[in-house]
């Protein structure tokens, strides 16, 4: 009967190691958190109170922001994405029950500055293992740098 017990949490051990951790399937580099590091604006550095980070997670095709203000408050901006050789797009354009298009969690992140359009075109100018950074040409012409590192 161990021998039994023994192989029954050998099999399900096996099958939890084999899960999936990406959904939708494999999304390359972008996959995982990464917390912004710096941010310029026509090379001027942004700076955010000590307390305050920002995190940006992807996950199939949702992108989402999150800017912690203390241990208890955050504000959210959720967004689809796709990508090519060179651009990330993200998609705003969505809304629920309890927001309108682009209201609530569905607008883009105030925070970093970003316009409040449907779509935003992000120009990638590095992305590895460890480090993605990403340049807005804005409408009203400022070049915004955002410098994120890997977290997990």
């Amino acid at each position: 009967m161990k021998t039994i017990i023994r192989y029954i949490v050998c099999v399900a051990a096996l099958c939890m190691a084999a899960s999936c951790t990406q959904n939708n399937g494999n999304i390359g580099d972008f996959f995982g958190a990464w917390v912004l590091r710096s941010m310029t604006i026509d090379g001027v550095e942004k700076t955010f109170a000590d307390n305050e980070y920002t995190t940006l997670r992807f996950q199939s095709h949702i992108a989402m922001f999150n800017l912690f203000v203390d241990e208890q408050s955050q504000y959210v901006s959720l967004a689809t994405w796709t990508d090519d050789d060179s651009s990330l797009l993200l998609n705003f354009d969505h809304s629920d029950d309890n927001n309108g298009t682009m209201q609530g969690p569905y607008a883009p992140p105030a925070w970093l500055e970003m316009p409040h359009d449907d779509f935003i075109r992000l120009t990638i100018t590095r992305l590895d293992g460890k480090h993605l950074d990403l340049l807005l040409n804005t409408p009203e012409s400022q070049t915004i740098t955002y410098n994120f590192e890997r977290t997990w």
